[in-house]
């Protein structure tokens, strides 16, 4: 099934409920590495959202399988958020 598939997902600091940039910045850098896994050939893009305007914009699949991704990137933030991954680097500064 070779057709062109984009991701977009925005995500506030209130979500994350961060303020440094260097903490978005890693946060960022592991959800691209695990959304990039998933769809290896998709064109992915993870952006900073300042408006409180949330989630992931997925083109280029079917209606079916646009919900299945939409789940499966909510459960990928889902586990980041949860082993805090991305928190435990700040830990030793």
């Amino acid at each position: 099934m070779a057709h062109a598939v984009r991701i977009t997902y925005r995500i506030s600091e209130e979500m994350l409920n961060l303020c440094p940039d260097i903490e978005f910045e890693t946060f960022r850098a592991l959800l691209l590495q695990e959304l990039s896994e998933n769809w290896p050939r998709s064109e992915i893009s993870v952006e900073r959202c300042l408006d409180g305007e949330e989630g992931s914009l997925i083109e280029g699949m079917a209606d079916p399988e646009e919900e299945e991704a939409a789940e499966c990137i909510e459960d990928i933030i889902d586990d980041l958020m949860d082993s805090l991954q991305w928190d435990n680097e700040f830990d030793d500064h």
